[in-house]
């Protein structure tokens, strides 16, 4: 529904934008608008820290149907150019299929004995601070242009609701709203770029002759995998290349990278710092552990299996 307090006239605004989708000129801010509903995090995180709450964006009914009218007159050039181990948010495809990848390439390794590092990277708020100008240039690279751009570009008014009370208008221009219709496609086409630098030089692991070196099972979530150390240093600097000249962070802290069969002391850098090698690490719901005959453990809490149960049926 609308916010309450808006005018007819913006009504009929919105109403317009929707009748003439495919000739917009303009698009009224109560499309873009919203209000911003902080959800905690939970996981033991301090209550009183801000950064241990998600920003959930609730926008107005007719703001969705503009975003979905969007997206589906879109949708398929979308999927013609985005690049192939993007398995998250794609129609007809699965972050299952991306775990899958992951999962045999370690039963590979550990059949052959051979050598396989896997960097397990943390993107620090990758939606709340999106770069809006390196969207709309990654978005003009994949054939998005005019009126196209009208509803990215710009400024977005949000207002944020805490114990029940509503602040005051907030003016935003950096990020893509968690909770809109059109913010996962959004991400994809802005790390697209880094995808395909990936495979089209054929950096990374295969199996066989595909290639395998970089799957993505969400958006933001970016997994560099290799058999060569050397290599996989390379693939690091790309991706903090991307990163620096795109302005979004990737945490040093939380990333880290898993060894199998390699019990040399090898170490890796990420924007000047070193890298965690430890014996296991939690992906999506699975615990990596290279000490393990499979490579894999999954992840109990509360008695119940989460992710990783899911992934591995």
């Amino acid at each position: 529904m609308l916010e309450p307090g808006h005018s007819r006239s913006s009504k009929k605004q919105a109403k317009s934008a929707m009748e003439n989708g495919s000739h917009w000129i303009h698009i009224p801010a109560l499309i873009k608008s919203g209000i911003v509903c902080p959800v905690f995090k939970s996981g033991g995180k301090p209550k009183d820290d801000p950064n241990s709450y998600r920003k959930i964006t609730i926008t107005s009914s007719v703001g969705k149907v503009v975003e979905k009218i969007h997206l589906s007159r879109n949708e398929d050039k979308i999927l013609e150019r985005q690049s192939n181990l993007q398995k998250g948010f794609t129609k007809g495809e699965s972050p299952c299929i991306a775990v899958l990848i992951i999962a045999e390439l370690i039963m590979e390794a550990k059949k052959r004995y051979s050598s396989l590092y896997i960097a397990l990277m943390d993107a620090r708020k990758a939606f709340d601070i999106l770069w809006h100008l390196g969207l709309l240039r990654e978005m003009h690279k994949t054939g998005f242009e005019g009126n196209n751009w009208l509803l990215v570009y710009g400024i977005d008014f949000k207002k944020v609701k805490w114990k029940g009370e509503l602040s005051h208008q907030i003016i935003e221009q950096q990020g893509v709203r968690q909770g809109g219709i059109w913010s996962p496609s959004a991400y994809k086409l802005f790390v697209n770029s880094l995808l395909t630098t990936f495979e089209e030089n054929q950096i990374g692991a295969t199996i066989g002759s595909l290639y395998c070196g970089i799957p993505t099972t969400v958006a933001d979530d970016v997994t560099p995998i290799t058999t060569d150390p050397y290599e996989l240093q390379t693939m690091l600097d790309i991706q903090s290349s991307f990163e620096n000249k795109n302005r979004y962070e990737i945490s040093e802290q939380m990333s880290v990278v898993l060894t199998f069969n390699d019990s040399s002391e090898c170490n890796w850098h990420l924007n000047g710092k070193l890298m965690a090698t430890p014996t296991s690490s939690t992906h999506l719901g699975i615990e990596r552990d290279n000490t393990s005959n499979t490579g894999t453990k999954l992840v109990v809490k509360n008695g119940s299996l989460q992710q990783g149960e899911q992934y591995m049926h």
